[in-house]
């Protein structure tokens, strides 16, 4: 059977693997963002702006400026834009890892969907669910002090 997506290895710096990272992906107008792929991180999508689809174990989501997706770990997905214009959100990968170390027995029932494989926990969080918690206000600041890194990254991409 051929695989119609890749293994994203782990991002590192001077060859150490990183816990944790940060870019934003950004594409003026219509098209493939994130070609189908997996990897080993849990990963959270805040978009700034633009509307998307994003393919999620073979079920279709669409998520706009505002929503928040989660992607669990070795989850294969790819992303595509739906508006023309500036499209762009940010992608934050960490390591399921982080989750265990300062979680009690007891509280890891309520991160266990996070990080199993098949998982059928909530992947798309409308920008009015959160419009009232803590969640948009850092993922803001991060874009704002990301946006000379990320607009690196997504030449290179």
């Amino acid at each position: 059977m051929e695989q119609n997506y890749y293994i994203e290895k782990r991002d590192t710096y001077n060859d150490l693997p990183l816990q944790f990272s940060l870019h934003m992906q950004v594409l003026n107008g219509i098209g493939e963002m994130a070609h189908a792929h997996m990897h080993d991180y849990i990963e959270i999508l805040y978009a700034l702006s633009g509307k998307y689809q994003i393919l999620l174990n073979n079920r279709d989501y669409t998520f706009k400026e505002g929503d928040m997706v989660l992607i669990n770990s070795n989850e294969i997905h790819n992303v595509f834009s739906e508006s023309e214009g500036l499209n762009r959100y940010i992608c934050i990968k960490f390591e399921p890892e982080l989750l265990y170390t300062s979680w009690s027995l007891i509280e890891m029932k309520y991160l266990m969907p996070f990080i199993l494989k098949d998982s059928s926990h909530q992947k798309i969080f409308t920008r009015e669910e959160i419009a009232t918690t803590v969640v948009p206000s850092p993922l803001t600041d991060m874009s704002s002090q990301s946006v000379q890194i990320s607009f690196v990254y997504s030449c290179i991409l």
